[in-house]
């Protein structure tokens, strides 16, 4: 039998605040408030006017700030836990930190603007021909999408897409494309642009990458060829910053692992910053990517199935999983 003492341990709090101004041609739009990273729960207030909060520190939290704003200069207060609930699903083999440790960022986007677009770059059986299949959602007064298709500064394809009800989906054949892998990560870019009626309202890019995944039983294929993973657990961690870590260092990380051959690499044990996607994207590496969720605590008092099996935190446990999949690139 294992004796475990009991104790109360105050949380520390992290109260932050500082001004800022939004910009005068920003009137009329939405405008958003977002953090990528906050361990491990906080409350956000504009001008002194509580907004909401969030417990899951590392996906982005985002704020629509549009109601609060006021011209001129604008007060923002976060109030920062160490400890919450939240936090028994973060029990992660790492060093524990707390406070802001991503970027926090101020942006616009128009009141008619996309909601939701994922794309998937695939190969038709040849694994010469690159197939676009995209999904867009946005106001319902929008109508129609079209998309250019661009390899460096030349465009190679075209097309639209219909909406109904601000929804709609196409699948398209754009030719012969350059593949993407480890050893040769061909990008494209792809432009959405929203329309209501002849007038044009939003404006979307993102970078994509042509490339066919499968398993025969035996083998992971990639564009119909077997690879061999050659890869690498990767926490955020900086001997200067902690949690914090420089993008700048992050890519020279990359560059050395492509340099040691190192091709993929497993995000242990939760999702990255938006970069880091981008990143691999552009130098060649297979994600392995994680939700921020892992519950090691209850194994110091060997109670396993503590949460696990328990139904009211079934919300908890899904809205992780799929906001992992939900932030992370779609491009390669």
């Amino acid at each position: 039998n294992k004796n475990y003492t009991s104790y109360k341990e105050r949380t520390p709090v992290g109260s932050y605040r500082r001004t800022f101004e939004v910009p005068a041609d920003w009137d009329g739009r939405e405008v958003y408030m977002q953090f990528d990273g906050v361990d491990s729960f906080f409350y956000l207030w504009i001008n002194g006017q509580y907004v909401g909060f969030s417990k899951d520190s590392r996906n982005p939290a985002r704020f629509d700030i549009s109601p609060y704003l006021k011209k001129g200069e604008n007060v923002v207060a976060a109030e920062v836990y160490r400890h919450s609930d939240g936090a028994y699903l973060e029990c992660q083999d790492m060093w524990w930190y707390s406070g802001i440790f991503r970027d926090v960022t101020v942006y616009t986007e128009p009141k008619k603007a996309v909601n939701d677009y994922i794309v998937d770059a695939d190969l038709d059986k040849t694994y010469e021909n690159g197939i676009l299949k995209q999904t867009i959602c946005a106001d319902v007064a929008a109508d129609r999408a079209v998309w250019k298709l661009w390899k460096d500064s030349e465009e190679i394809a075209a097309g639209e897409i219909s909406l109904e009800n601000g929804c709609g989906e196409a699948t398209d054949l754009v030719g012969k494309v350059e593949s993407w892998n480890a050893e040769e990560p061909n990008l494209y870019r792809i432009e959405v642009t929203l329309f209501e009626g002849e007038q044009p309202v939003d404006v979307i890019e993102t970078q994509i990458g042509f490339r066919k995944i499968e398993n025969d039983g035996k083998n992971f294929r990639v564009n119909g060829k077997a690879i061999l993973i050659n890869g690498v657990n990767m926490h955020d961690f900086s001997p200067k910053g902690g949690a914090t870590v420089d993008p700048a260092v992050v890519e020279q990380d990359l560059i050395l692992m492509k340099q040691y051959n190192i091709n993929a690499i497993r995000c242990s044990h939760y999702p990255k910053a938006s970069y880091f996607y981008d990143l691999c994207d552009r130098y060649g590496f297979y994600v392995i990517d994680e939700a921020d969720l892992e519950t090691h605590g209850f194994e110091w008092i060997e109670k396993y199935e503590w949460l696990n099996e328990e139904e009211s935190w079934k919300n908890a446990y899904c809205d992780r999983s799929s906001r992992c999949l939900l932030y992370t690139s779609d491009a390669a």
